[in-house]
């Protein structure tokens, strides 16, 4: 039985969950005592309030606030009957901004069944040849990871600060609009509008004196800019994933061709031969 596991993946942004929580939970978890639904569980190493649980009549496994542990409330979850996280092999899920669970590819778990030195966790064993192949498949990899690749939750946190921002202008929004509307209510006590009439240029007055508020227009206008470069990014980012198949795929069929081609060689050249400079011809 796995003694710690590592919740990885690059982080989800606001527009694509619910809930910012659910990056809390990336991380390194360590193996508790307390068993749920005959399940072992795992316990956050920074955070003790989140944990790794078996759901009830063991249908799934989720990733949530110790409280609720045993249940099917989570930030993050996944629908398997596996009977400890090292089986898992369905897709983590987390809830969207239209409440409804979607799943999460880039989220993945990493196990080990040794202890964790210096910070380093063991997660797998593979022969010299199986990493020299999965180091030229991915080699390319590295190139693109940049620190140019913005973290999701910069674009939430944002927002927040956006809000509140926002927030900080109806108070003088709120005056000015007063003053604009004064005439209108002047109007109004001498029964020069009606009820309807007055609320048309309530509404215009507020409107005027948001449109008059330059900074926060300024703020509305960079936000826009600011919203539209994450959807390019998001898009770019996509089309990025899309051509990083791509290359799996071919380096997969040229390593293919690769062992097809050496498999004739040594069928076609003896191993004293190949070994030599000299080539030699009948």
């Amino acid at each position: 039985m796995s003694e710690w596991i590592a919740l990885v993946g690059e982080p989800l942004s606001r527009m694509d969950c619910f809930d910012g929580m659910v990056n809390e939970c990336i991380g390194v978890y360590k193996r508790h005592s307390e068993t749920v639904n005959n399940c072992p569980t795992y316990l956050h190493v920074k955070n003790h309030d989140l944990m790794l649980w078996s759901t009830q009549d063991n249908l799934g496994w989720a990733f949530g606030p110790a409280s609720l542990k045993g249940t099917s409330a989570a930030y993050i979850a996944v629908h398997d009957k596996a009977v400890e996280p090292a089986n898992i092999k369905g897709t983590w899920m987390v809830w969207s901004k239209d409440l409804q669970l979607v799943g999460a590819p880039q989220l993945q778990l990493l196990h080990n069944q040794c202890s964790m030195d210096n910070g380093v966790v063991v997660v797998d064993e593979c022969t010299r040849e199986q990493r020299d192949a999965a180091g030229r498949k991915h080699a390319i990899d590295l190139n693109f990871e940049t620190p140019r690749k913005r973290a999701r939750p910069s674009a939430c946190e944002l927002e927040m600060r956006v809000a509140k921002a926002r927030s900080a202008c109806h108070a003088k929004i709120d005056a000015h609009a007063r003053e604009l509307g004064q005439r209108a209510m002047e109007d109004f006590w001498e029964d020069k509008i009606d009820a309807n009439e007055l609320d048309q240029r309530k509404k215009e007055a507020r409107e005027t004196a948001t449109a008059e508020h330059t900074s926060l227009n300024q703020l509305d206008q960079a936000f826009a800019v600011f919203n539209e470069a994450v959807a390019s990014r998001v898009k770019a980012e996509q089309q990025l994933d899309i051509a990083m198949g791509e290359v799996d795929t071919t380096v997969t069929a040229e390593e293919a061709a690769e062992k097809a081609v050496e498999s004739l060689i040594r069928k076609l050249l003896p191993k004293a031969a190949e070994s030599s400079d000299v080539v030699k011809t009948e």
